[in-house]
């Protein structure tokens, strides 16, 4: 059997990323692929603790905020993506290891063993579509689009950090995507990245 695909979304938040993921995979879905949509941090025990912290006074610390996301993506591959590869879906993901990358790494992480213990375990994606959205606009979004107050991963020095590490990704499937534009247009990219890989 033809294995699936996987196709990841990233970028700092106030990019558009879960709204796209979303979009993404009905139109996926509407042309007759069978489509999996999932998100990080997951809906695992340890990525249910992470989304606590991220409106918690006090953020984690990074030891056990790294051992988290280690857990739950080790859950996350094993229950859901894996088996949706296997049987030749389509992969959605909103966020993924590079995310762990760029976040922890802006705390003082180290971005080369993060990637390498995450590649032991986490399929490399097909494709990573990183929305490129500056760290202000971001966060304006995120202020004023969505009336959230930002959390313990949104401050604006902290995205800018994120957002370097990010921009200095390099790897042959990633696709930077202008995020500073209306969500039709942006999708239209996602689906025309999505087509030539699949051809």
């Amino acid at each position: 059997m033809k294995k699936g695909y996987l196709f990841v979304l990233e970028g700092i938040d106030g990019t558009g990323k879960t709204t796209l993921a979303g979009m993404l995979a009905r139109r996926l879905s509407e042309e007759g692929y069978a489509v999996e949509l999932t998100r990080e941090p997951s809906d695992s025990v340890w990525g249910r603790r992470i989304r606590e912290s991220f409106l918690g006074h006090v953020r984690l610390d990074l030891q056990e905020e790294c051992r988290l996301f280690g857990l739950d993506r080790e859950a996350h591959v094993a229950e859901v993506i894996a088996p949706a590869l296997k049987n030749g879906k389509l992969v959605v993901c909103d966020r993924y290891y590079f995310s762990t990358m760029a976040y922890q790494g802006a705390r003082g992480a180290n971005v080369e063993e993060i990637q390498m213990q995450n590649e032991r375990i986490a399929p490399i994606p097909d494709r990573v579509f990183y929305l490129q959205l500056a760290p202000e606009k971001a966060l304006k979004r995120i202020q004023e689009l969505r009336g959230d107050v930002p959390n313990n991963f949104e401050s604006l020095e902290y995205l800018r950090k994120v957002a370097a590490i990010f921009d200095a990704m390099d790897f042959p499937f990633f696709r930077r995507i202008n995020a500073d534009r209306p969500l039709a247009a942006i999708l239209q990219d996602l689906l025309c990245e999505v087509r030539l890989c699949l051809e």
